[in-house]
């Protein structure tokens, strides 16, 4: 049986559900200073989504391309809160 890609990944990806599960609470709290669970569960639904609208928008998309794609998202918030 062949595995795959996919067979050595799961530990990742499983690492990855528990610590947005766990943060998921406390990222609703930070973000809108309220504790209630349906808000949170709004939140990581919204992150859920977004992560399928990335994932279906650059599903064609060669591997350096989505890897500059990520870092760029991930530092555009950066370069508006932390510039001097």
């Amino acid at each position: 049986m062949r595995l795959g890609l996919w067979a050595p990944r799961w530990p990742e990806v499983a690492w990855a559900v528990w610590a947005l599960a766990a943060l998921g609470p406390a990222l609703a709290r930070a973000l809108t200073g309220s504790g209630d669970v349906v808000l949170g569960g709004l939140i990581l639904t919204v992150l859920a989504a977004l992560a399928v609208g990335a994932i279906f928008a650059l599903r064609a998309a060669a591997a350096r391309t989505v890897m500059l794609t990520g870092i760029a998202a991930l530092v555009a918030p950066c370069r508006s809160c932390c510039s001097g």
